[in-house]
């Protein structure tokens, strides 16, 4: 996460596994999207470790209902 990146109080980090649990879609099609850049980057947190904001999942998700990406 870079200093310009506003992150709001009651937004939380989210794993692989949970962000799959709202967007079911297996591993390969999120990284392949995140490639893309038709889906929310991920945030390294640590060695081997990384996250992804619940509020851009969300967001996409709010976006991409109606029109599913390619």
């Amino acid at each position: 996460m870079n200093a310009a990146t506003q992150i709001a109080p009651d937004d939380r980090l989210l794993t692989l596994k949970q962000v799959r649990e709202i967007v079911p879609k297996d591993k390969a099609t999120i990284y392949r999207w995140i490639g893309k850049g038709i889906f929310p980057d991920r945030y390294r947190i640590g060695p081997g470790s990384v996250g992804w904001l619940r509020s851009e999942i969300l967001a996409w998700v709010a976006e991409n209902t109606r029109r599913p990406p390619s």
